[in-house]
């Protein structure tokens, strides 16, 4: 359970944060960062649609928001409900039921490769390594390159069969991220698709990779194999954010509630998930973005403190 923050009601409006009419308004970014610093707590329940890899960190999210605000709450939703007032998406698509009058950064996933070989736990390889695989001039496992990236150890032959199904923004992600490193992406050997929901993961037989999210192979437990660039190893190839979708009619609640999940302390719990938090750049523009029309705290500390 996160600790308990200071809240904020409604009626705590429109007061000058320490500034005197002579001041210059404060950074956005400088005050998303001091607004966070207590919650934001407006009267009413808003449906939260989460996708499946998510779901085990919804009720710690419902559970500090109702610690917090008494009076708003966080109701969580399947990821395919189409009564949602919030739809949290790793795929980038969202039910047709949702007209989003706002869309937000809520969490940073990427594209991974994921591979099965018994005969190696562990797979420390190149961009060009990544791109000879997906583009079939690296077939096969005793390939020489893989063979040094292995520090010399030769596997057994055995075909790469890459499996042509990828999510379509790690698709895109993947390559762009191929040609920033100078290499290039045969997109024709794979097909698009809207969501990956692990079932192909689950079903790999011993040889097979696969291009798919950082979400889906934690959630799957699936062997990813390790990308370093400069010495230093990425937590994905390309990456992409899971959005928040703000839909239907524009409420200072909804606006509340993802400006609640969007708190470093609610973002610190994904790291026992399957997706990463935000960058707080990023982060702090989110909140920045879904905080438009919300209550500025009356307490609220100035930069200084």
């Amino acid at each position: 359970m996160f600790a308990k923050a200071l809240t904020a009601s409604l009626l705590a409006v429109g007061l000058s944060v320490g500034l005197t009419a002579c001041d210059p308004p404060m950074p956005p970014d400088v005050l998303a960062a001091l607004t966070e610093q207590v919650v934001t707590c407006v009267p009413g329940e808003v449906g939260v649609a989460f996708p499946d890899s998510l779901a085990d960190l919804t009720s710690s999210w419902q559970g500090s928001l109702a610690e917090s605000c008494g009076d708003m709450s966080l109701v969580p939703l399947a990821s395919d409900d189409p009564n949602a007032d919030v739809i949290i998406s790793d795929s980038g698509f969202i039910d047709a039921a949702c007209t989003p009058f706002e869309q937000v950064p809520f969490a940073q996933d990427g594209s991974v490769l994921v591979f099965l070989n018994s005969e190696v736990a562990s797979l420390d390889i190149t961009p060009a390594i990544v791109a000879g695989i997906l583009s079939g001039k690296i077939s096969d496992w005793s390939d020489p390159e893989i063979t040094k990236a292995l520090g010399g150890v030769a596997l057994s032959p055995l075909a790469i069969k890459v499996l042509p199904n990828v999510q379509a923004n790690a698709l895109a992600a993947t390559e762009t991220w191929l040609a920033e490193s100078g290499q290039t992406l045969t997109k024709s050997k794979f097909k698009a698709i809207n969501f990956d929901d692990g079932s192909a993961l689950m079903a790999m037989a011993e040889g097979e990779v696969a291009l798919t999210t950082l979400s889906a192979a934690n959630y799957n437990y699936s062997a990813m194999a390790s990308v370093a660039v400069d010495g230093e190893v990425l937590p994905y190839l390309g990456g992409f954010t899971v959005d928040a979708f703000l839909c239907g009619e524009d409420t200072l609640v909804k606006r509340a509630v993802v400006k609640y999940l969007l708190r470093q302390d609610s973002q610190g719990a994904l790291l026992s998930g399957v997706v990463l938090p935000l960058a707080d750049e990023l982060r702090l523009e989110s909140v920045t973005k879904v905080s438009k029309g919300l209550p500025v705290p009356s307490d609220l500390p100035t930069p200084e403190q």
